[in-house]
């Protein structure tokens, strides 16, 4: 059941829905940041932009598109995939170049300057155990010097109690420390559980390093959320 895409449909701007974790608690978002033509974004998501390369982005996970609307709007050529088919119908209604298509079906014959995966959906895409894969399926479909920016939550920085609570019991049971697993909510509608994961950044970096990309920018909100564009090619380079 595409339980994202079904949110969306029955969402309304002035509106709100919630994210549930599974011990309890919830996070309020404004249907305003999902839907309608001119969604709203925040500073920190507009810097990245600033460090990709000119010409074409793939927006992975992209939802409506509000981020493949955005990069029209800075001229790069710009197209989004997403595996929730209501979402993409939304997005389309916009004008907006998307289509209903898993990451891990992608075309490896078509080549992009720029790949962006917001809103920490890139453990969602891939488990730990397939992040090596990822990274692999990656250079597949960037050009060299490509730039890869990547969006999580760097867990071992948490602040919340709860979270830090939460991520203790992780550990307790032998899961990755970033594992979660969240449902949607809203007035008269439930969704079902679903599981992902919040990489922190070291990590990240490590397992994205030993597949031949490397750091150029970091950035974020704070010390939790946080950006990494990548580049896809050989040396070293780190600049803030």
């Amino acid at each position: 059941m595409d339980v994202y895409g079904k949110m969306l449909m029955e969402g309304d701007l002035d509106a709100h829905f919630q994210v549930e974790r599974e011990d309890g608690h919830v996070s309020t978002y404004s249907f305003k940041e999902w839907l309608g033509k001119h969604p709203k974004f925040n500073t920190w998501e507009k810097a990245i932009f600033d460090y990709l390369n000119k010409g074409s982005i793939l927006d992975i996970g992209c939802g409506t598109g509000k981020h493949v609307a955005y990069s029209e709007s800075l001229g790069f050529t710009a197209k989004g995939i997403d595996t929730s088919e209501d979402a993409i119908k939304i997005g389309q209604e916009y004008g907006r170049d998307l289509e209903c298509l898993d990451f891990w079906k992608l075309d490896e014959e078509a080549k992009y300057e720029n790949v962006i995966i917001m809103d920490s959906t890139v453990g969602f895409i891939a488990s730990p155990e397939k992040l090596n894969e990822f990274f692999q399926k990656m250079k597949t479909i960037l050009s060299i010097s490509g730039k890869l920016a990547l969006t999580s939550i760097n867990w071992p920085e948490a602040t919340n109690s709860d979270y830090k609570e939460y991520i203790l019991k992780n550990k307790k049971r032998d899961q990755y420390p970033g594992y979660v697993k969240l449902r949607f909510k809203m007035e008269n509608f439930t969704g079902e559980w679903f599981e992902g994961y919040y990489y922190d950044m070291d990590s990240l970096i490590t397992v994205a390093m030993n597949n031949g990309f490397y750091p150029r920018w970091i950035g974020g909100s704070d010390a939790v959320k946080y950006t990494v564009v990548f580049e896809n090619k050989g040396e070293e380079t780190l600049t803030f």
